[in-house]
């Protein structure tokens, strides 16, 4: 096949022949958009935009957060600088010259343009999400009471209060919308009420004229998004400041425009401490006083665009002591706990693959050595429905560890944070992905790492 062939959104390799640039996040793991690599990718493309140095940045945070198409220009220079990939010709209407030659070289390789790209870079499918966003928010803002306090708590679920729990009686408990698990929201927002004298439901002020510009926009999605969000943590800041806010605690380095109201916050003389909610990699800009963080990877993360911050390095657990607690029974048997990460929901589809051929894996394992092994499900999966495909497995379910009587964990995980909770109760084996060693991810050395196919070996050695 040669070049004239090429459809939209195809690369032709010189050894791989053509490759669908959608299928690029099949061959490379996620933790590559992990990196500092995605980081520039997405600044690079930002600061091609009339912006201000606010919109500049929560251009940036979106794109890392919601844009499969830096995914898939991240995917691709990082297989082009592996030697994995040698195109010939990429045939794309957003993998343009100006866009690509900032990061490979592009000797030897044609860029056809293809006019058929919509012109935004922000996914689909997160404007779609946004109107959901703002119905929430608004339903939330009726019940928002505006109790006068100096300190204050951005919360969606429990691990706010693990976090923040001696705050929890001298502040406002601020409970924001959250859809990742409805159950387990519910049940906290009837803890938080049924305990606490001053909580409340809370939302951002989003603007429906705002969302309409964003609606009806055909090539300036990107920019009216970004304003979507900016001014609404603008005036959401301004609130907190009308009541007398002074001290945010908080845990939103996931949420792209959060710097947006901490830096307003700052400017009316509070201060903003923010607390990694887990392992993973969130926005690069933020502009806390104090950011508390699990280890030296993470901070190396979030230092690279905000170096301005404090970084704090403290390893925590984030789950609820009472199930992180296995029996003191004398007799106990040794037995293979899991970690799940949930990768589905999050769209992860080399991990998805992954963790769905570990499962099979650790089966059979289990059947040919006679060794329970157990599923510890992540905590926003649904229940039951979202467990039938580990029922299918034939493997064993448990959402925590109490569940399990007499037993020596050995614990298997691609990446968790589950390891700072659980790493005193049994040893851990990583999954060594292809890309990435989980010391990259962890900042430790000596954790012991196998590929997927070799993992038996270091389970036996726990075994024996």
């Amino acid at each position: 096949m040669d070049e004239s062939s090429l459809k939209p959104d195809q690369l032709l390799c010189e050894y791989n022949g053509v490759i669908d640039i959608a299928d690029l996040d099949n061959i490379v793991p996620d933790t590559i958009y992990l990196s500092k690599l995605h980081i520039e990718v997405c600044t690079k493309l930002a600061s091609t935009m009339k912006l201000s140095e606010d919109e500049y940045h929560l251009l940036t945070n979106i794109l890392i957060k919601h844009s499969n198409k830096t995914k898939t220009i991240t995917a691709l220079v990082s297989l082009i600088k592996a030697g994995k990939i040698k195109p010939i010709a990429i045939k794309s209407g957003y993998m343009t010259s100006s866009i690509l030659e900032k990061h490979i070289d592009l000797q030897g390789i044609n860029i056809v343009n293809d006019k058929s790209d919509n012109g935004h870079f922000i996914d689909l499918s997160h404007f779609k999400k946004i109107f959901v966003k703002l119905v929430l928010h608004r339903i939330y803002r009726l019940l928002f009471r505006k109790i006068a306090c100096t300190s204050a708590i951005r919360s969606w679920v429990e691990i706010s209060q693990i976090m923040y729990g001696d705050k929890y009686d001298s502040s406002l408990i601020l409970i924001y919308p959250f859809v990742l698990n409805i159950k387990r929201h519910i049940r906290y927002i009837k803890h938080c009420f049924g305990n606490y004298k001053s909580a409340t439901l809370c939302g951002l002020q989003y603007s429906l004229i705002d969302y309409m510009k964003l609606l009806i926009s055909s090539r300036s999605k990107d920019l009216h998004c970004v304003r979507f969000e900016l001014n609404a943590y603008k005036k959401h800041a301004a609130e907190l400041g009308q009541i007398g806010v002074k001290h945010l605690y908080t845990s939103d380095e996931f949420e792209a425009g959060a710097f947006v109201m901490v830096k307003a916050l700052q400017d009316c003389g509070a201060e903003v401490t923010n607390t990694a909610h887990g392992m993973s990699f969130g926005c690069p800009y933020v502009n806390y006083e104090t950011f508390y963080v699990y280890n030296n990877a993470q901070k190396d993360y979030y230092s690279f665009k905000s170096e301005q911050v404090n970084y704090k390095v403290t390893p925590r657990s984030n789950t609820d002591p009472v199930n992180c607690v296995l029996d003191n029974a004398e007799k106990k048997k040794k037995v293979i706990i899991f970690i799940e990460a949930n990768y589905e929901r999050l769209g992860m589809r080399y991990y998805t693959n992954l963790e769905n051929r570990a499962v099979d894996i650790l089966r059979e394992f289990s059947l040919k050595y006679s060794v329970d092994t157990y599923i510890k499900i992540h905590p926003n999966r649904k229940v039951p429905v979202d467990l039938n495909q580990f029922s299918i497995a034939g493997v064993k379910v448990i959402r925590h560890l109490s569940e399990i009587k007499h037993a020596e964990p050995i614990f298997v995980s691609f990446y968790s944070a589950a390891y700072y909770d659980f790493r005193q109760l049994g040893p851990f084996i990583f999954i060594y992905d292809g890309f990435v060693w989980p010391e990259e991810v962890y900042g430790e050395d000596g954790l012991v790492c196998a590929p997927l196919e070799e993992i038996h070996t270091e389970i036996l050695k726990y075994l024996n």
